[in-house]
């Protein structure tokens, strides 16, 4: 048997025990998680679940906005409304778009307009 399951009813305890914290992250809900300890299984039962969704508009916005000023590219509204309108709506895909147009802008000694954004989504770098 696997010593995982035990291993987590004493964390849990010791947690509880010492008015620390503990942040479980799964794919679901810990309540939801198949436990065959009935101890472990109840303690998980009444856990407080919190979900991230995807990030809303507004959020990615300043991300990209933060991620451009990061690398200290002045970009106007119009390139990340363009960006905004058209990227896949994650963290990571920020991230990649600002990486790439900050390599196209500074291989191309081009500021960072809709035209290079374009370029850039549409793969034609």
């Amino acid at each position: 048997t696997c010593a995982l399951p035990i291993s987590l009813l004493h964390l849990y305890n010791y947690v509880l025990e010492t008015c620390g914290a503990l942040l479980l992250v799964g794919t679901d809900a810990p309540a939801r998680w198949e436990m065959k300890l009935a101890d472990l299984a109840s303690r998980m039962k009444a856990l407080t679940g919190a979900g991230i969704s995807a990030p809303d508009d507004d959020l990615l916005a300043a991300l990209l906005v933060k991620q451009f000023r990061d690398r200290q590219l002045r970009v106007g509204e119009d390139v990340v409304f363009y960006l905004l309108a058209r990227m896949e709506r994650s963290f990571a895909a920020v991230s990649e778009i600002v990486a790439a147009i900050d390599a196209a802008a500074l291989e191309r000694h081009r500021p960072v307009t809709v035209p290079l954004a374009r370029e850039i989504l549409d793969g034609a770098a």
